[in-house]
């Protein structure tokens, strides 16, 4: 958004549905329509909203109140879409994400408008984390004075809703080893395999010792945890510049970019070309299951190093059993 409004390119129909995600947690907007689709609309005909802004049916509404004109006003033809609306629209998506049911439909939205209701009191008191609610709240004022550009978003919320390693390393990191219109490297068409995912995980196998500099996380500790340290056979990571006996570690509370890491891992899992590439993929995920809570390590890790298991490489085979082991072993029965 941020880099849109500063070329002045607004979308005008910024919701749930136009927002796609990469199964490597890459987010691309789509449907930019600020061009063919009216800026405002007649509060009392939800005609021209339904043909131009419910395909899906759902009768959400993400609009900004503003552009729902009152009875008898004028529709202004020329009126263009400006950044505050699309502000507001991308509010409501983000509310979206963290309660799993929109805030507005089309009837709330008229009577958020009128001041005759309250997303704050109807859904958004669910949202658990404090920031991420006042920054909602913010984004989804009446006033569209009130709100704050997206590079104010960016700053006002740095280390609150945004952790520092986003703006330091983790997006450019991420743009860089997915992008596929770089050109650095050929692109796969149809059943050829040209080794892409590979590349990507070798490419953050090499890297790891920095991304876990940049993530914040120290060094692995050495020893094993003692409940373990006499039962099980010393397991080493063997990953570059990090080379560490493995550690059953006490469960994580909380999750950080190591799942990004660990998504964009596991999705390059199911199409790679050389064994050498998922043996790599096995030795991350034993680094990376150090890192996140049990609950991660059962959703996504464990189901990935299952389908290993089957693999044609006999060593692909003992590096997905060895992982396993490691990674459920910690695990409460």
């Amino acid at each position: 958004m941020r880099d849109c409004h500063a070329r002045n390119l607004y979308h005008g129909d910024i919701k749930s549905e136009n927002v796609l995600v990469t199964s490597w947690n890459w987010l691309y907007l789509s449907d930019f329509s600020s061009s063919f689709k009216p800026t405002y609309l007649p509060e009392d005909n939800p005609a021209d909203f339904s043909f131009y802004f419910d395909t899906s049916g759902r009768r959400t509404c993400y609009l900004a109140p503003e552009r729902f004109l009152d009875p008898g006003t004028q529709t202004d033809a020329k009126g263009k879409v400006n950044w505050a609306m699309d502000i507001f629209s991308v509010g409501c998506v983000i509310a979206e994400l963290f309660l799993e049911t929109p805030i507005f439909s089309l009837s709330q939205l008229f009577k958020y408008h009128k001041g005759e209701y309250e997303p704050e009191h109807a859904y958004l008191s669910r949202i658990e984390d404090k920031d991420i609610r006042e920054m909602v709240m913010h984004m989804i004022q009446l006033d569209p004075e009130a709100r704050y550009s997206a590079e104010e978003y960016l700053n006002f919320w740095r280390h609150k809703v945004f952790p520092e390693y986003f703006y330091s390393f983790l997006h450019q990191y991420m743009h860089l080893i997915t992008d596929p219109t770089s050109g650095r490297t050929p692109v796969t068409a149809g059943a050829e395999n040209l080794g892409e995912s590979d590349d990507r995980i070798d490419r953050v196998y090499y890297d790891f010792d920095n991304i876990s500099y940049f993530l914040g996380h120290e060094r692995a500790t050495q020893n094993a945890h003692p409940q373990y340290g006499s039962s099980m056979f010393p397991l080493c990571v063997d990953i570059p510049n990090n080379r560490h006996q493995a550690s059953v570690t006490a469960s994580q509370t909380v999750d950080d970019g190591t799942l990004i890491f660990l998504t964009l891992v596991v999705s390059s899992l199911r199409s790679t070309a050389r064994a050498t590439a998922r043996v790599h993929a096995c030795e991350l995920l034993l680094a990376f299951a150090e890192r996140v809570t049990d609950e991660a390590k059962l959703d996504r890790i464990v189901p990935y190093v299952v389908t290993l298991l089957a693999d044609p490489s006999e060593v692909v085979r003992v590096a997905a059993i060895r992982t396993l082991t490691q990674v459920v072993s910690p695990l409460p029965v």
